[in-house]
């Protein structure tokens, strides 16, 4: 079984209803759904929302019956839905109400807007070496320790830190919930490059996504290598 959980929070505090603004016309979490179902990767893609966002998101989903993935809307615990709760709550609802322990998941940010089919492909294709793959950033500091950044080994004599691209994480449900803790102590990752994420946290933040989707969509459309 692979799920994949499209988390819908409301209550954002720095930028009100960020899960769900507009983006180009479309409600923002509706870019990484399709991209999800484009992936051909998942049984299910769940659309874990708050109460308030319920008529939003049965309006938004598009009825577009040519990928075979079942799409669930389902309304999330307000306790599992605070400011202060983390997404291994809502991991642990989820696994809990559709009963689906054994499986892979993968957690994609409702605002994951440059997310790719690609990258998600390839981080399943490397999941079976680790518990848990995600995205990351390399920063240009050859350091072993960093602030809140991550530390990888490059080689044999470099360290790189590196931040988590905040768009999804693909791991392994049954040890996830045994750890009780998403990140692991052993995991894998891709590479992305700055332009391909972009966190969303206040109001510029989605001025520079724009700009961002909008490079992409342009060098998609004259073949450069993005």
């Amino acid at each position: 079984m692979r799920t994949c959980v499209i988390p819908l929070r409301a209550g954002s505090k720095r930028l009100e209803n960020k899960n769900v603004l507009d983006f180009f016309g479309s409600p923002i979490f509706t870019y990484p759904l399709s991209t999800a179902r484009q992936s051909g990767l998942f049984d299910k893609i769940i659309i874990a929302c708050d109460k308030e966002y319920e008529d939003l998101v049965r309006k938004s989903v598009p009825l577009n019956t040519s990928f075979n993935t079942e799409i669930i809307i389902y309304i999330r615990d307000p306790e599992n839905s605070k400011d202060e709760s983390g997404l291994i709550d809502l991991v642990r609802e989820v696994v809990s109400h559709f009963a689906i322990e054994d499986s892979i998941m993968t957690i994609l940010y409702s605002t994951s807007v440059l997310t790719t089919p690609k990258q998600l492909i390839d981080a399943e294709k490397i999941l079976d070496d680790y518990d848990c793959v995600f995205p990351i950033v390399f920063v240009n500091h050859e350091l072993t320790t960093y602030q809140n950044y991550y530390v990888y080994e490059e080689d044999e004599c470099k360290y790189q830190a590196a931040y988590h691209a905040d768009s999804f994480f693909t791991f392994n449900t049954k040890v996830v919930l045994r750890k009780n803790k998403i990140i692991l102590d052993e995991n894998g990752y891709i590479k992305l490059n700055d332009y391909q994420t972009h966190a969303v946290h206040f109001k510029e933040d989605i001025d520079m996504l724009k700009i961002k989707y909008k490079i992409r969509e342009f060098c998609k459309y004259e073949n450069i290598s993005w």
